[in-house]
């Protein structure tokens, strides 16, 4: 089928990023010294002639097209069986928790609280919209707490516009997973609307001068959204067949929390 060959394409892909890796090696070595001051000028120039291969040389997406959830995951399996150590590949890879998944996420309203944002530039009809589809959904079960939500973020409050951005993807998510197809439809709608949202509120951050903190919002999104994605392909199938596995146990980790955890 067209999923066991896109499967096959990433384990490819991800045996291909690992020879990569193997090949640049001594050049990445030489890249990292040499910025931190530990090499001769001579050393650094002469560098840049160490064999190896561009970090974007625009093949794999010709190979496997527009990006896919799960894509990177599975590209990662070829990592770990050759020789990338399995705890740091899943520790700095892989979303074995909700908790986890949130990490970039939280770091991220922590940098925008250090940094005192208090007002955002985001045009008060998206949020209108948003709030519109977050009450046809019926998400809310108040309506003065979606009001209430609305009037923050339409003040470009970070954390008011956070939450409703969070809120429009579990509301859109339920919808999907519905049985009706208007339901799905009106989800599917919600995910672009949210996506909408979610590039004007990371741009509002750029352009506010906070390129970090709205690219540590990226990294956490991404991985929130890997996180559901193995949660409902992986994870579920575990817990429902109750196995007694503990994943970080497994990994050397000596931790208690395992892939099983339901953490919020």
């Amino acid at each position: 089928t067209h999923d066991k060959m896109r499967t096959f394409k990433n384990l490819l892909a991800g045996s291909a990023e690992w020879g990569k890796r193997t090949i640049n090696a001594t050049y990445d070595l030489n890249q990292y010294l040499g910025k931190k001051n530990l090499l001769p000028e001579i050393s650094k120039k002469l560098g840049q002639f160490i064999p190896h291969i561009p970090e974007e040389t625009g093949a794999q997406k010709a190979f496997l097209g527009e990006p896919k959830p799960g894509d990177e995951l599975l590209q990662l399996l070829p990592q770990l069986i050759m020789g990338k150590p399995i705890g740091r590949v899943a520790a700095s890879e892989i979303p074995l928790t909700k908790k986890f998944a949130a990490i970039n996420l939280k770091d991220a309203k922590k940098m925008a609280k250090e940094a005192g944002i208090k007002h955002l530039d985001i045009n008060p009809e998206m949020i209108q919209e948003a709030s519109n589809f977050l009450k046809d959904s019926k998400y809310y079960s108040s309506q003065k707490a979606l009001d209430d939500l609305s009037e923050k973020a339409k003040s470009g409050d970070y954390d008011a516009l956070f939450t409703l951005q969070s809120d429009m993807e579990k509301a859109s998510r339920n919808l999907t997973n519905s049985a009706i197809g208007s339901d799905r439809n009106q989800g599917r709608a919600g995910y672009a609307l949210r996506q909408n949202l979610l590039d004007k509120f990371r741009g509002s951050l750029k352009e506010a001068g906070h390129e970090k903190i709205a690219n540590k919002m990226k990294k956490g999104q991404k991985k929130y959204r890997q996180y559901h994605w193995l949660d409902e392909n992986f994870y579920k199938k575990l817990r429902e067949y109750k196995v007694p596995l503990t994943v970080a146990g497994a990994l050397g980790w000596g931790a208690k929390k395992t892939l099983l955890d339901n953490e919020d």
